[in-house]
């Protein structure tokens, strides 16, 4: 995800004055992601991580705009179609600044005794969802802060929500069995190993995933009320990740799949009967995904935390 930070900066001495602006980004509090974790990823018991936490990310300097840019930016694209983007903070006169007060035509930006700072950024299908803090601040050429406690107390901040996205990937098309005697589990194993057709599934959204999954019985029918076929499935390479499952059942796996994560999938069949002379049994799978909680956070590494 694309997106651009911008502060409209004023100086009682005038903005020749400003030496610079700048913003310290961090992660969304009590969202914990990655591997860095505790326990095992198990549905029934909480994971706990030692990234994201509210930590800072980065310090970036905004770039001042020419007037007439920034003041179309703020005068015109956001305060037209994005009226309640920004967040304004007190004027030293009281009240809080507002769109009057900059956009008039004796306003802060029309009489440059404010400019727009910009700084483009990004963040990857690696950073979790959730609400980023952006922390602003100035200096001017003697050294002053806009912010006067040394702990930030008093810092100018906002924050945006990257929205969550469900997406994942895999490297193959289909499962090939190959020959399977009759009441002997056929394991088709995968790898990490990305693009050789050997099965391998990946997280490219921005939350954890469970992953389900459900196929049909290939033609292989039932006897009676029970069928002549089950599957067993699990991603990665934990022996208590295996999950068995009748044909038409949508069956939730095990293990969740981390941000960016790469895992192999394996899969088995049991075959009890074959129902007629055949060279080949065929069918569908489906795979779905659901978002998972994130990783919850430490007390003490909840960064933001009072």
């Amino acid at each position: 995800m694309d997106y651009t930070v911008c502060a409209i900066v004023t100086d009682p001495n005038g903005v020749a004055d400003i030496d610079g602006v700048y913003v310290d980004i961090y992660y969304p509090e009590n969202i914990a992601f990655h591997e860095d974790a505790n326990n095992p990823d198990d549905p029934a018991h909480a994971d706990y991580g030692e990234l994201g936490c509210g930590a800072f990310i980065e310090e970036n300097e905004l770039l001042p705009l020419p007037k007439m840019d920034g003041y179309n930016l703020f005068c015109g694209t956001i305060k037209n179609d994005n009226n309640n983007l920004p967040k304004f903070f007190p004027m030293p006169t009281g009240g809080d600044y507002n769109y009057d007060e900059i956009c008039g035509a004796t306003g802060e930006l029309m009489k440059e005794t404010a400019k727009v700072y910009c700084d483009d950024k990004d963040l990857t299908w690696e950073d979790p969802a959730g609400n980023y803090r952006v922390e602003v601040f100035a200096q001017d050429k003697v050294g002053n802060f806009s912010y006067t406690d040394p702990a930030k107390a008093d810092i100018d901040y906002n924050e945006f929500t990257y929205l969550e996205a469900q997406g994942y990937d895999i490297d193959f098309t289909a499962i090939n069995y190959g020959e399977v005697a009759l009441n002997s589990h056929k394991i088709i194993s995968g790898d990490l190993t990305w693009g050789n057709n050997v099965p391998s599934i990946r997280n490219t959204g921005n939350v954890r995933l469970y992953i389900s999954i459900n196929q049909d019985d290939m033609g292989l029918g039932k006897v009676g009320t029970t069928w002549n076929v089950k599957y067993d499935a699990r991603i990665g390479n934990e022996q208590l990740d295996w999950k068995w499952y009748w044909p038409e059942v949508n069956t939730k796996l095990e293990d969740i799949l981390d941000l960016s994560e790469i895992e192999e999938m394996d899969f088995s069949v049991l075959i009890t009967k074959f129902p007629s002379i055949s060279a080949t049994y065929t069918g569908v799978m489906d795979l779905s995904a659901d978002k998972a909680v994130f990783r919850q956070c430490l007390p003490q590494d909840n960064h933001l935390s009072p």
